[in-house]
């Protein structure tokens, strides 16, 4: 960690590496567990056993000391540097870039001569299995605060934007056939398991976001917050990127009115009350993108075959939600019950679903907006601390 503060600049960087590298079991214990204790697990010379002679059950012990691994690593190293400027004393601006790469890797080998393999024709006995994970993202945001206490006046206001960026990449594959386990590189197997193929997919997504933040309160009685962003992503469509949400609130501290600020039974009341859009945009990144199949058993004169994987839709939209909620907490008697019940209305319009296709359009579904979601109901919660000491 590194910190350095000039005049009224502060700066600061974080840095931190990670490796794993770790070695599992073979053969699970549950195989030994199952095993009858009496029954021996080596011959006469004291060699051990491949098949044990009493209901021809497979010994764990032999595919132990064979030289089958499974064996995975992990390395992460995550940056994170902030810049901060203080031009007043009520005043805030901040920048922050973080950066984050990471790699994982897991590699399986089964032997040949494992039992499980037994009664496997011998170009199949043996397996190799590799994946590989990687990603790499991006974020940078600037922030301005301002804020200030003024007599009974407090207020607070927040403006500032991000972008962020994320590549990942998952790659595998599978080999078969060893004729001894002395080497496990795919170079010694025989073939790919029938029917399957390297696999490889690539995910990239960006969003851009901005946003203000507003809070004031009079006397501490009366409150009111409100809320607006603006937020862009590549998993919508490119014809609706963006979606502008908000959210108002407003709050009254009834405790801090004077009928009840000398009142001993009630410690805390206040009544709340927000409105709001939010958003949601977890969801996959290609789902806008109209995409093909290779057919790697489908060679044409042209070269490798391609078939519809996915229809893409252009005007995606957000699926944003009207949020209503209304609610109250108190607190009585010297803080020991608290109690807090909310009423709340939601309204989700569009929605974001994927509906069924007819097999002639080429692909099963299709993401869409479509229909509309109403939910409301009460919620209520309350707590009583029987014992209490605040002077511990």
């Amino acid at each position: 960690n590194l910190f350095y503060r000039v005049d009224k600049f502060n700066l600061s960087n974080q840095t931190t590496i990670s490796y794993t590298d770790a070695a599992n079991n073979t053969v699970p214990f549950s195989s030994f567990s199952r095993m009858n204790p009496y029954e021996a697990k080596y011959a006469a010379n004291g060699e051990i056993q491949k098949v044990l002679e009493e209901n021809d059950v497979y010994n764990p012990l032999w595919d132990f000391i064979q030289k089958s691994y499974d064996e995975n690593d992990a390395l992460e190293l995550k940056n994170n540097f902030i810049i901060e400027y203080r031009p007043i004393t009520r005043m805030r601006v901040q920048g922050k870039f973080g950066f984050n790469t990471s790699r994982s890797s897991s590699e399986i080998f089964k032997s040949p001569y494992n039992t499980e393999f037994i009664g496997t024709e011998s170009t199949k006995q043996g397996s190799y299995n590799r994946t590989e994970y990687r990603n790499t993202a991006y974020d940078g945001s600037v922030l301005v605060s301002f804020g200030e206490v003024s007599g009974i006046h407090t207020y607070n206001l927040i403006a500032g934007a991000q972008l962020s960026v994320s590549h990942n990449t998952n790659e595998g594959y599978s080999a078969i056939g060893y004729t001894t386990d002395q080497f496990s590189n795919p170079n010694f197997s025989n073939s790919y398991p029938e029917g399957e193929h390297p696999s490889s997919s690539v995910d990239k997504y960006r969003s851009a976001s901005f946003y203000f933040n507003g809070n004031y309160a009079f006397d501490m009685r009366y409150l009111l917050d409100v809320n607006l962003r603006s937020d862009g992503a590549s998993v919508f469509g490119v014809n609706n990127p963006f979606s502008t949400t908000w959210s108002l609130g407003v709050g009254w501290n009834v405790h801090n009115e004077n009928f009840l600020k000398n009142g001993n039974v009630i410690n805390y009341f206040k009544i709340r009350y927000s409105l709001g859009n939010p958003g949601n945009q977890n969801y996959d990144s290609a789902q806008t993108l109209l995409t093909y199949a290779f057919q790697y058993g489908s060679m044409n004169y042209f070269g490798l075959g391609a078939v519809l994987d996915q229809v893409g839709n252009s005007d995606l939209k957000w699926q944003t939600t009207l949020d209503k909620n209304m609610g109250i907490d108190i607190t009585l008697l010297n803080k020991r019950l608290n109690i807090t019940v909310d009423y709340f209305h939601k309204v989700t319009d569009p929605l974001l679903i994927r509906i069924g296709m007819p097999l002639s359009s080429g692909t099963p579904t299709y993401m869409t907006n479509a229909g509309e979601q109403t939910s409301q109901g009460v919620t209520a919660t309350a707590s009583y601390y029987i014992i209490q000491n605040f002077d511990k």
